[in-house]
């Protein structure tokens, strides 16, 4: 008997018939709303967050936070940025983009982390290379945690999607000494 007869006979000795039971996780429930909960871990990643009434509202906000923006890329139908995102392809284009507005899918109020699919970033690379990033999101769309944001990915049909949480940390500081940083300076989220 050859020794992959051998392990084949040995794999088959060692296996049961028996369905594996998965153990239950408890489920631990917060006393805050999860847009409070939500908030406050926005806050922690070093994030901002306005409410918003109308997304008339969203362009001058951005302009305050960012005067110095030249160039502001949209790739949602609320706002009209200078660059419509919808339309480029290269991540080439945008080196130029000063803010970038995207629309979240939904939130995880246990982190402050923000989902975002193909459907709403059409360059893969967008959130690693604008300058800053202004996320709308509507503020019924939030999971408790992980697990169910997950869930709620792969309910969909999603082929690239990406977990946005905070500025990059090194941006500011490294800025001064590296030509390019990876990462936005700014995170900013709309509730709409």
């Amino acid at each position: 008997m050859s020794t992959r007869e051998l392990l084949i006979e040995a794999m088959g000795l060692n296996t049961t018939s028996e369905a594996f039971i998965l153990q239950n996780v408890p489920l631990f429930t917060k006393e805050k709303s999860m847009l409070e909960e939500f908030k406050e871990n926005l806050t922690r990643t070093s994030s901002h967050w306005y409410e918003v009434s109308n997304a008339t509202e969203i362009k001058p906000l951005i302009h305050i936070l960012h005067p110095e923006a030249n160039v502001i890329g949209s790739a949602t139908s609320e706002v009209r940025g200078s660059k419509d995102l919808n339309h480029m392809y290269n991540p080439c284009e945008l080196e130029e983009v000063d803010v970038a507005v995207i629309r979240a899918e939904f939130g995880v109020a246990e982190t402050g982390m923000l989902w975002v699919s193909q459907q709403n970033m059409p360059i893969h690379a967008l959130d690693h290379l604008s300058r800053h990033l202004v996320i709308l999101l509507h503020p019924d769309r939030l999971v408790k945690d992980m697990r169910e944001a997950y869930e709620e990915v792969y309910s969909g049909d999603i082929n690239f999607g990406s977990f946005i949480s905070g500025p990059f940390p090194g941006s500011k500081t490294k800025a001064k000494r590296q030509r390019k940083q990876h990462g936005p300076k700014s995170v900013t989220v709309c509730f709409i």
